[in-house]
C-alpha cells in the first residue's frame, strides 16, 4: 500500500504551514518604515535640545536633538515618501543652548530612505 507515504507527505506539508502562519501570527504584520534623521548645527557645533518637526498631509513627527546635534525619527506613514514634506526647527529650551532662528526646509517627493537633513541654524 501507498498510501502510508502520502499521508506522511500530507502531515509534514500541515506542519510547515502550520509553523509558518504560527510564526506569522506571533511576529504580526510588518510596517515598512521611513526614517529622518541629521544634525542641527550652529557656528559648526551641534546644538543640543532642537525640537525638529516633519509634516506631511497633516501627519507630524518630531524629535529633539542630543548633545552633538544629531536627530532621528521613524515614520511609517507614506505620505512622508510619496508626497514629500516640510522639516521644521524650532529653539525649544529658550536660551539653555543658545537662541536659534526657527527655520524650515521643503524636501521632495521620493527621497531615499534614511533620509539625513543637515541643519544650519543662525542665532536669533
Amino acid at each position: 500500500m501507498r498510501l502510508l507515504p502520502w499521508m506522511k507527505k500530507i502531515a509534514i506539508g500541515c506542519i510547515t504551514a502550520g509553523s509558518t502562519l504560527l510564526i506569522a501570527a506571533c511576529y504580526g504584520v510588518y510596517d515598512e518604515s521611513y526614517r529622518i534623521r541629521g544634525t542641527v548645527r550652529l557656528n559648526g557645533d551641534g546644538v543640543e535640545g532642537i525640537q525638529v518637526c516633519a509634516e506631511s498631509d497633516g501627519y507630524t513627527a518630531c524629535a529633539v536633538t542630543d548633545y552633538t546635534g544629531y536627530f532621528s525619527m521613524d515614520t511609517t506613514n507614506r505620505s512622508y515618501y510619496d508626497n514629500g514634506f516640510s522639516i521644521c526647527v524650532e529653539d525649544v529650551d529658550g536660551d539653555l543652548n543658545g537662541r536659534i532662528r526657527n527655520e524650515c526646509l521643503q524636501i521632495p517627493a521620493g527621497e531615499d530612505d534614511p533620509l539625513n537633513v543637515d541643519f544650519t541654524v543662525h542665532e536669533e
